[in-house]
Formats: C-alpha cells, structure tokens, sequence
C-alpha cells in the first residue's frame, strides 16, 4: 500500500504484513538453504544443477513487484568470498531481473541488507529488488540534475572533487562523498565510464 507523508507529501510504502517474516535469528529454520525450496513462492531463475544461485517472487512483498535472489546455497557464504565466475553471475541475474522488473514499475531499486541490525531477518546471502509504481522524490531528483549536466556528473565528482577515498583498484574506487546525508556513507563507481552492466562487470574483474 502506497501512503503519504503528512507535511511533505512525499509516497511511502506501507507493509505491514513483512512482520510475519520468519526470523531466522531467533532460531526459525532457514528457508533459503537447499532442500527448503517449498518455502519459497517458485523460482523464476536459477543458475546451476544442483543451484547455486536462485531468483523467486518475495514471499512478504512491500509492493506488487518483489523479488528476492538468493546468490549462494550456502547458508554461512558471503558475497565477497564468493568466486569471480559467481559473483559475476549472481549480479548479472540480478540485473536481468531489474531490466524485468523495469517493464512493469516506473522504479526499481536493488538493495541488500546485511545482518540484523540492517534490518535482516534471514543471514542467508540474498538481495532484493523492489518495484514502485512512483520514483522516489531523492532518485527523481538526481535524474533531473543529471538531464541538466554538460558532463558526467560522477566523472567531476571522481576527478575534480575528490571525495575521500577509501579503497582503490585500478578499475574500480569507494570513497566517501562530502556533505554525505549519512554517517557513515559511502559509494563506488568505476573509474572508466561504460554504457552497460556487462562493460563494467569486465572493467571490474581487471
């Protein structure tokens, strides 16, 4: 359900019914791990046999487009441990799903929180794409600032405005932008400009 803020008038998305989530920090079995496929709405994508990686409708959805990809059948694997080939994968079908999703939402926004205190229920390694049938006022507002500029904006912000840096590659940097609106926050961006999520997947793997 779509409300509103009071003053602002800003949309907000009201979900109530995620709070019937299986928690599995307070001992709930796993749902994600192999072998518990029939708690899941079924699969709309998998990679491998047996799978490794697998994409199903959210089964507690905040809006009518969500999904939820589970990027390893290992229940204690972390995205960064994972090998170049699946890592690759898990983000290509990723993106594969918000180009889908994109057709039927006018926003789609990719997110992963991780742990329980980011507001995770289950530690199993997933992420999840959300559709809104609205922009987000923040997203609506960089588009527009982005429509205006003669140059790439993260280009000027990587080369002339240099953010502090906190972690650098020869393809890729993160750092921390100034007058972040959180702290702490942080981005990343590769350093060479490319058209498609498969150029800087190649960019990144140099």
């Amino acid at each position: 359900m779509i409300g509103k803020t009071p003053i602002t008038g800003d949309p907000v998305i009201l979900a109530p019914g995620r709070d019937e989530r299986p928690n599995v920090y307070d001992g709930a079995p796993c749902p994600f791990c192999p072998g518990a496929e029939e708690q899941t709405p079924p699969e709309i994508a998998r990679d491998g046999d047996p799978w490794r990686i697998r994409v199903f409708p959210n089964r507690y959805p905040p809006t009518e487009h969500a999904e939820v990809v589970v990027e390893s059948a290992n229940h204690d694997d972390v995205f960064e441990a994972l090998s170049p080939d699946h890592a690759r994968r898990a983000i290509e079908i990723t993106f594969d799903r918000y180009h889908a999703l994109a057709s039927k939402a006018a926003y789609v926004c990719i997110f992963k929180n991780h742990g329980r205190l980011a507001g995770a229920s289950i530690p199993h390694l997933h992420s999840q794409l959300v559709g809104t049938p609205f922009v987000p006022p923040r997203p609506a507002r960089e588009g527009e600032a982005f429509g205006r500029a003669t140059s790439c904006m993260l280009c000027d912000l990587l080369h002339t405005r240099s953010p502090v840096r906190l972690s650098a590659k020869p393809s890729t940097i993160a750092g921390s932008r100034r007058a972040a609106r959180l702290s702490p926050g942080s981005s990343g961006s590769c350093r060479r400009r490319t058209s498609t999520i498969s150029a800087s997947l190649t960019s990144w793997r140099r």
